[in-house]
């Protein structure tokens, strides 16, 4: 499924990368006040992940992230948690920063 919105074109991807989240909260990023924003896309094929800057997570508090969908964070300074209903999930997780100014 495409995904709904545009990269954020003024900021500059500094990485991408995978984490394995299963039914206890999993640390996607953590604190870092020099990101300016934070994707995390669920490569699932079928199963929702749910998304939080709580720590204590559960699929009742977290933001819902179906299978084949991102959630984008233009703030995304502070530390992103996921946890699933069951099983394991594929995330991907790419971080931004803002370029140097001249």
């Amino acid at each position: 499924m495409a995904r709904s919105y545009q990269y954020p074109t003024q900021f500059l991807r500094t990485s991408t990368f995978s984490k394995s989240v299963g039914t206890s909260a999993t640390l996607l990023v953590g604190d870092d006040r020099s990101r300016c924003a934070v994707e995390a896309y669920n490569d699932d094929a079928s199963a929702t992940v749910y998304v939080s800057s709580d720590p204590n997570v559960t699929t009742a508090t977290g933001r819902p992230v179906p299978a084949g969908q991102a959630m984008f964070d233009q703030l995304g300074r502070g530390p992103l948690y996921a946890i699933a209903a069951s099983g394991t999930i594929d995330v991907r997780v790419t971080c931004w920063i803002e370029p140097p100014t001249a």
